[in-house]
């Protein structure tokens, strides 16, 4: 067991299944590994980040499966890249299975520089 879902992700390797215990989560997700994040069966799990983006990945072949991202806060005025999002597809591959990505400010998910290319 973890305190928090990035010690989890942290102790995670390539290929790996974090699944995730029924709750609300504050804290922001770094994806930098082929990893799958999924909540656990038949929870709710929310993930909700004033900050940066919510969920930023990197990886190549990561999944996120049954989670929702809701993202707080940030400058309305700012726009592209220093505008608020909730996931940002920096690099790499990202699949995501019954998620929902909501924005309070912003965009939902942006796809920046090199996000969504295969290596």
């Amino acid at each position: 067991m973890y305190r928090t879902l990035t010690e989890a992700m942290e102790a995670a390797q390539d290929g790996d299944i974090v699944e995730v215990a029924p709750g609300e989560y504050t804290e922001g997700l770094r994806v930098n590994k082929a990893i799958t994040i999924c909540a656990a069966p038949g929870g709710l799990v929310v993930v909700r980040y004033t900050g940066d983006a919510a969920v930023i990945s990197t990886a190549y072949g990561a999944r996120l499966m049954r989670i929702s991202f809701e993202h707080y806060g940030g400058d309305s005025n700012a726009r592209g890249r220093q505008g608020p999002r909730c996931l940002e597809v920096v690099e790499g591959s990202l699949t995501c299975e019954d998620c929902s990505f909501t924005s309070e400010v912003g965009s939902a998910v942006m796809a920046a520089e090199n996000g969504c290319n295969p290596p």
